[in-house]
């Protein structure tokens, strides 16, 4: 990162935190988000983000909830081969 940063000329962070000194706090928003019925334990033990419940999903990308599934059912070069 520090080497491409460098060859692009842009300045470093002032903050570089790493995420495993902060997983009880992860571990706390997974939970809070479970009990406000905003996340849900998937069936291979994954917690997964209740996108239907959050009007806003998307809006940074500009993508409706339907553009992202249509995407998503795409074939991947995996399945082409």
């Amino acid at each position: 990162m520090h080497e491409d940063e460098r060859a692009l000329g842009v300045m470093p962070p002032d903050h570089e935190p790493r995420a495993t000194q902060y997983v009880p706090q992860m571990l706390d928003m997974i939970a809070k988000l479970e009990t406000n019925g905003l996340a849900y334990l998937a069936g291979d033990g994954d917690v997964n983000y209740s996108v239907r419940k959050f009007p806003e999903y998307g809006k940074l990308s500009g993508k409706s909830l339907e553009d992202l599934r249509a995407c998503y059912s795409l074939p991947t070069a995996a399945t082409i081969i």
